[in-house]
């Protein structure tokens, strides 16, 4: 997702826990999608609603369990001529996008169990 190591200018949020989720996010290692598995032994977890591999992506771009979740989001983006993608939401450049999907995390319940 970064092309060149060095600091993240969006790796400043005003709680460690929000800092914490928002590092997994990027790493593509939540609790729902690699530690409970792992912890199970059901490694890797399918998506309940889709029946494809979970994954960050899947959850904040595709899992239709999220679609009206999703869509405050998608508008956000659109309204500042960017498309929702893994790199907008979760990159560097766009610091607001990523704060609207903290706000939307928040909103659909899916922060506690990140």
């Amino acid at each position: 997702m970064k092309s060149i190591l060095g600091k993240w200018a969006s790796s400043n949020h005003p709680t460690r826990r929000e800092e914490g989720i928002h590092a997994r996010l990027r790493m593509d290692c939540t609790l729902p999608t690699h530690m409970l598995p792992y912890i199970a032994n059901t490694f890797p977890l399918q998506c309940f609603t889709c029946n494809i591999t979970l994954s960050v992506e899947h959850i904040l771009l595709h899992c239709v369990r999220y679609r009206e979740e999703r869509m405050s989001l998608a508008t956000y983006c659109q309204a500042r001529g960017l498309l929702l993608t893994h790199t907008n939401l979760l990159g560097d450049e766009h610091l607001d996008v990523l704060d609207r999907l903290m706000i939307s995390l928040t909103e659909a319940n899916l922060i506690r169990e990140l």
